[in-house]
């Protein structure tokens, strides 16, 4: 109901899971606003463990203000402890993102409500206690938020009226403007890169043609700029999703995938990777060299090679029997490289080529 919010938290262990405890009831309350959550849906929460084990939850309160509590590793000798983020004058709170770090503290990324130009804030929880004022980041809706190993922080949002953007050390940057929806989720991998991810409902062909269709996309920093969108997965409706790096800078992807027919859970993982040279053979080698000098592709595209090796010749849209022995398939050729991408380590490469008829026996 209007103002009644309740928060719980189970610890699960080896497949199971404790009885859910209360971290506060519906009668705590951080603002007085009176507002209810926009659009009736159920208010943002967020939770993480810092590398002392110190839990800590923030929730939006139901009526523009957010609540926290935090729970020390040893819950029994330590009771939580609970609050409210400091907010700036009468602002209404949304969607937060919360994460670990600085440090040994937390840090949050929310949007407000008030006001006519919604903006993303960033607030720093250190020392036992919130940052007096919050930082504003820019101006956008539904934040993500990540620390990375230097301590600092990078936000990411849907930009206004659309696209992505990214926050860090007071820069802005915009990664695309095809259309962002839910929480854009962001991390770093080991090499340092920020990859951002996000929904959208529109899918942009190599032409500029653009189809109505749900898509998870991801963009990653490189030294040019921001990488072209990769769809990374085809969920049938917009579903939670979120990424993470582990200790070795390894990225873990889970979302939600499924329509009237049940959902499920999905998970990948993405681990960075750079081929060596010193494999190849002597020929190998300047035949590569050859490829890098320049004038074959562009000066920023990759030369992968990782072992590749020749697998089969795909027809599109299905095969002719006069050339293949394989048998037609409801997405032809597709399916085909489907079927390549299970087997592979690192990549499956593909070259197009158009067939016309001969003329003049050529």
């Amino acid at each position: 109901t209007q103002g009644a919010v309740e928060v719980y938290h189970s610890v699960c262990e080896e497949g199971a899971c404790s009885d859910p405890d209360p971290l506060h009831g519906p009668d705590f309350l951080c603002s007085q606003s009176g507002d209810s959550a926009s659009g009736g849906d159920l208010p943002s929460l967020d939770i993480a463990v810092n590398r002392e084990g110190t839990l800590m939850a923030v929730w939006h309160d139901g009526t523009g203000g957010l609540g926290y509590s935090t729970m020390p590793q040893s819950a029994t000798e330590n009771p939580p402890d609970r609050g409210c983020v400091a907010l700036p004058g009468d602002m209404r709170a949304g969607t937060v993102a919360l994460t670990s770090g600085p440090g040994t503290g937390f840090s949050l990324a929310f949007d407000e409500t008030s006001g006519q130009d919604g903006r993303v804030w960033l607030a720093m929880f250190r020392d036992d206690r919130w940052d007096k004022s919050p930082q504003p980041v820019g101006t956008g809706q539904r934040p993500g938020i990540w620390v990375d190993d230097g301590q600092g922080a990078h936000v990411a949002w849907c930009g206004p009226g659309t696209g992505v953007q990214v926050w860090r050390d007071g820069e802005i940057e915009t990664v695309t403007d095809l259309p962002c929806q839910g929480n854009p989720a962001i991390a770093l991998d080991e090499q340092g890169r920020q990859h951002v991810l996000w929904h959208s409902d529109i899918v942009e062909d190599l032409f500029g043609g653009l189809a109505q269709r749900k898509v998870l996309y991801e963009s990653i920093r490189l030294e040019g700029g921001w990488s072209t969108p990769a769809i990374v997965a085809l969920p049938e409706q917009p579903g939670d999703f979120g990424m993470t790096a582990d200790a070795e800078g390894l990225l873990h992807l889970a979302w939600i995938a499924g329509g009237d027919s049940g959902a499920a859970i999905h998970h990948a993982l993405q681990r960075q990777y750079e081929c060596d040279a010193t494999v190849l053979s002597g020929v190998e080698r300047t035949m590569y060299q050859v490829a890098r000098d320049g004038g074959y592709r562009p000066p920023e595209d990759v030369i992968p090679f990782c072992q590749n090796r020749y697998e089969m010749m795909v027809f599109t849209p299905n095969p002719d029997p006069a050339f293949s022995e394989r048998l037609p398939t409801t997405n032809g050729g597709y399916d085909d490289y489907a079927e390549l991408a299970k087997t592979a380590g690192h990549e499956v490469l593909f070259a197009t080529m158009a067939y016309k008829d001969a003329k003049n026996h050529d």
